[in-house]
């Protein structure tokens, strides 16, 4: 009966949709209340993203950038767009927050790193890097957002790589697109679970992060560096079967700082 009262226009669109997961390696899909979901295998690099995003909206042109979706439901990632322009309402219990203290925030975890720069061999140079940390962090607290504007960030942070060499052997896992080496900074955010998260304000929001990192539900493999923590009611929602998403984003290195002399 549910199949019968579907659309054919959203019939095509899942099948299209359906087609385009592959890139994310999705094992499952369905077509529901008008939202075409596909369960995606961890982790989720930004590139297969990036992929299935320039498919669906601009080369087969299925849907629009603002109707695709990420989210986690019972410990597994699901990429979903949304076939109606309505928006249903938003999951209970996750209040907005009635400031703008992105800046804040984005200051706070950027702190350290700005006190470690500032006596490094190139200051200005690294100075810059973490500048742009800061700024793409307080760029996702104030514009990615849930469907009516909820919180979804419950903590970020911003690693060196150079911290601890334990950590190098977690290069692999943390960006999927570059095995060499880990790179020098990453943004790490721990992501609400069950709140989805508008795919095209996160890639914006990110802008040159966006082009190397992941998101996973499975972090435990990743090492201590990378256990961000959980707010009070993270910690609820986990204890009742839901896993957050965590997104891992490499901070581009600035050019090298011109030597004295050189043209």
């Amino acid at each position: 009966m549910a199949a019968a009262c579907t659309p054919p226009e959203h019939a095509q669109a899942h099948s299209k949709l359906k087609e385009a997961a592959r890139v994310l390696r999705a094992t499952e899909s369905t077509l529901r209340n008008a939202i075409s979901a596909h369960k995606v295998t961890n982790p989720l690099s930004f590139s297969s993203i990036e992929a299935f995003a320039t498919s669906v909206t601009q080369t087969s042109k299925v849907v629009r950038a603002g109707q695709l979706f990420l989210g986690s439901l019972d410990g597994q990632m699901f990429v979903s767009a949304r076939l109606r322009s309505e928006v249903p309402a938003p999951p209970a219990g996750r209040k907005k927050r009635s400031r703008d203290d992105c800046a804040d925030r984005a200051k706070a975890t950027c702190t350290k790193l700005h006190k470690i720069v500032s006596v490094s061999d190139d200051p200005a140079r690294n100075k810059e890097q973490v500048d742009l940390a800061q700024s793409t962090i307080e760029n996702l607290l104030r514009n990615v957002k849930g469907p009516s504007g909820e919180e979804v960030f419950e903590s970020c942070g911003v690693s060196l790589a150079n911290v601890q060499a334990c950590t190098a052997s977690a290069t692999a896992s943390v960006v999927a697109s570059a095995p060499a080496r880990r790179p020098r900074m990453i943004i790490a955010c721990r992501l609400s679970a069950g709140m989805p998260l508008p795919l095209g304000a996160l890639r914006e929001a990110l802008g040159n992060c966006f082009n190397d990192g992941m998101i996973t539900t499975n972090p435990e493999s990743l090492g201590p560096d990378y256990q961000l923590p959980l707010t009070e009611h993270g910690k609820v929602v986990e204890r009742n079967g839901q896993r957050s998403m965590l997104l891992f984003a490499a901070v581009p290195d600035p050019p090298p700082t011109p030597k004295a002399g050189s043209r």
